[in-house]
């Protein structure tokens, strides 16, 4: 039996299964079984599969499109390998991606999922590296306001998932990873690894950007049920506020910073009661989506950048170097347009 399964549903990808099926098979780590299931695809991705002509390779052609949920829940069924790597069929994993996860799941036998950062490689060829929260009690705080980790870049412990009866939910299309961390978090340790181990292809055709009303559904299903565990109630309206925030999106005014900032000292407030998730964790999350709220607001710069370290948690959080440059490059430019503008 293969240490790893690494399991990777396909459907409609022919045009990028090359270069991610091959960055499996050039693995460092050798000892896997290749899960590959398609969901019906009709773009000839199959023949691109059996080209490989790899031992590794295990192609399962469902009868029908059952989703992506249930191809999941059928590789994971199929599975009997201690690890399960999960893929995407239109990205592309570093060579040392597997020994890198399997290592660290090896030396810590408490830990039952692992992810990393990636880098996100969108249509016009732009990159960012997409910086998750690393400790276990950081992401279950994180899991409040987005999604942990990046789906195809985890790693999972077969025994934990088995012994608490953790499979995704069929009935949710766009957004099943995320409900199904938020479900994980309860019983599970979540780590991600402070390296880019994927190449993270979002493109307009990828299933959240087709199905990004439902995916939205989805994740405030998900928060709604966060907040509730805090004692926090909310309409529709408060929600969809609050998914903003969490997407670092929609602040074009210090007014609306200035509720942001209302609502997450509220939710520092609740959760000094309800001991819901570790203080010094949410502290630090909430410090790193302000940060990143003021640096994506579109309001004047100068009020920005007072009004960010006007937070009494900003500290909270130390931001990679990075991140500093684009802060401080966004105000500067903000300053300059409008200077341009009187």
């Amino acid at each position: 039996m293969n240490k790893v399964t690494v399991l990777m549903p396909v459907l409609n990808c022919a045009k990028h299964l090359n270069s991610s099926v091959r960055s499996i098979l050039e693995q460092t780590f050798q000892d896997f079984q290749f899960l590959i299931i398609d969901d019906g695809s009709e773009d000839g991705g199959q023949d691109v599969i059996r080209r490989f002509q790899d031992p590794r390779i295990r192609l399962i052609q469902n009868e029908s499109n059952l989703g992506v949920a249930a191809t999941l829940n059928k590789g994971l069924a199929l599975s009997a390998s201690e690890y399960i790597v999960r893929m995407d069929a239109d990205d592309v994993s570093k060579s040392n991606r597997l020994a890198c996860q399997v290592e660290i799941m090896e030396k810590d036998a408490g830990l039952d999922i692992c992810g990393s950062w990636v880098k996100m490689i969108s249509d016009n060829e732009k990159s960012q590296v997409i910086r998750y929260p690393t400790k276990s009690s950081a992401i279950k705080a994180y899991i409040l306001f987005n999604n942990p980790l990046a789906h195809p870049a985890v790693i999972l412990r077969k025994s934990s998932l088995d012994r608490h009866g953790l499979r995704y939910d069929e009935r949710i299309g766009a957004g099943q990873d995320y409900e199904f961390w938020s479900r994980c978090s309860e019983f599970c340790c979540i780590q991600n690894i402070p390296k880019v181990l994927l190449l993270w292809h979002r493109h307009s055709q990828g299933v959240t950007n087709r199905e990004s009303e439902k995916s939205n559904k989805a994740a405030m299903t998900v928060q709604k049920h966060e907040l509730m565990k805090l004692g926090i109630t909310c309409d529709a309206r408060k929600l969809e506020e609050h998914r903003e925030i969490g997407q670092r999106c929609g602040m074009q005014s210090i007014r609306q910073l200035e509720d942001a900032l209302a609502w997450l000292n509220r939710i520092i407030t609740a959760n000094n009661v309800s001991k819901q998730y570790d203080e010094k964790s949410l502290l630090q999350i909430i410090a790193m989506i302000w940060l990143q709220l003021c640096t994506s607001s579109s309001a004047s710069s100068i009020h920005v950048i007072r009004k960010y370290f006007s937070a009494p948690f900003y500290s909270s959080y130390t931001p990679h170097i990075a991140e500093v440059a684009v802060f401080f490059f966004r105000s500067v430019a903000t300053l300059l347009r409008r200077n341009q503008h009187q």
